[in-house]
C-alpha cells in the first residue's frame, strides 16, 4: 500500500536516529494521543498534537526527507538537554552552595568545597589534593568566568557537584572566575561528567548567561531556579 511505501521511506531516511514506532491510515486519528517524540503526517491533523509535526506529501521529495531528518535531529537534541537537566539538578547539592562575599585564592575556594563534600559524605581524606593535582597540570577555568575543576581519579563514593558564586574575581590560572562546578565523580560516573560538562560549556560559553547565574546565584534555590531557566 502507499502508506507502507512511506513508511519503508522514512525508516531509511531516519535508519540510525529513529525508529518508526506506528503507521496510522484513518481519518479519524487522535494526533493528540501520539506517545512518540515527532509525528510525520501527509494530512494537516483536526486539532492539537501531542507532538511535533512534520507535514509531507504522500510522495515525498529529498528535500521533504531532509527536513523530517532535521527534526528528528532536534527532537533527540532536545531530549538529551532534557536528560543532562535532570541529572544536573538532582548532582548539584544545595546543601554544598556556596556564595563568597570575600576575595579568596583557587586553592582557598578549593578547600573550602572540598572540606563540604567530606563533610557530606561524597568524597574521601585526600580528595583535595587529587583536585590540586589536577589543576598543576592545567587551569581548568574556560577563559570565560567559570571554572569546572575535578580530580583525575573517578573514585568518589558518590557523583555530586558543589558550586561556589564569588562576589570577587578568584584568579584561576590566566583566568578570573566568579562560578566554580567543583565535580566528584564516582566509578561509574564517566559518561555522566562528560554529558554534563558539554552542556555547562555550551551554557556558560555564553558570557551573559555566566553572568546571569553569578547574579541570580544569591542563595541556592535562586542559582538553581536560573540553572533550570537556561537549560529549557
Amino acid at each position: 500500500t502507499v502508506a507502507d511505501v512511506l513508511a519503508d521511506t522514512l525508516t531509511r531516511a531516519v535508519r540510525g536516529q529513529a525508529v518508526v514506532e506506528r503507521v496510522a491510515t484513518t481519518l479519524d486519528f487522535d494526533f493528540g494521543a501520539v506517545t512518540s517524540d515527532l509525528i510525520v503526517s501527509c494530512v494537516d491533523p483536526p486539532g492539537p498534537t501531542s507532538a511535533p509535526l512534520v507535514r509531507i506529501p504522500v510522495f515525498p521529495s529529498p528535500p521533504d526527507l531532509d527536513q523530517v531528518v532535521a527534526a528528528v535531529r532536534l527532537e533527540r537534541d532536545r531530549n538529551i538537554r532534557r536528560r543532562i537537566r535532570t541529572t544536573l539538578t538532582t548532582l548539584i547539592d544545595p546543601a554544598l552552595f556556596v556564595r563568597l562575599p570575600s576575595a579568596v585564592s583557587r586553592e582557598d575556594a578549593l578547600a573550602l568545597l572540598c572540606e563540604r563534600m567530606l563533610r557530606a559524605g561524597y568524597v574521601e581524606e585526600g580528595f583535595l589534593a587529587d583536585v590540586l593535582d589536577r589543576e598543576s597540570r592545567s587551569s581548568t577555568a574556560f577563559g570565560g568566568e567559570f571554572a569546572i575543576p575535578h580530580s583525575m581519579h573517578m573514585d568518589a563514593p558518590a557523583t555530586a557537584i558543589s558550586v561556589l558564586v564569588a562576589d570577587q574575581p578568584i584568579p584561576w590560572g590566566s583566568s578570573l572566575v566568579r562560578l566554580v562546578f567543583l565535580f566528584a565523580l564516582s566509578p561509574d560516573g564517566r559518561q555522566t561528567f562528560r554529558d554534563v560538562l558539554d552542556e555547562l560549556t555550551r551554557l556558560l560559553s555564553d558570557g551573559g548567561q555566566t553572568r546571569e547565574l553569578i547574579e541570580a546565584g544569591t542563595d541556592a534555590d535562586h542559582f538553581m531556579a536560573a540553572l533550570v531557566g537556561l537549560l529549557d
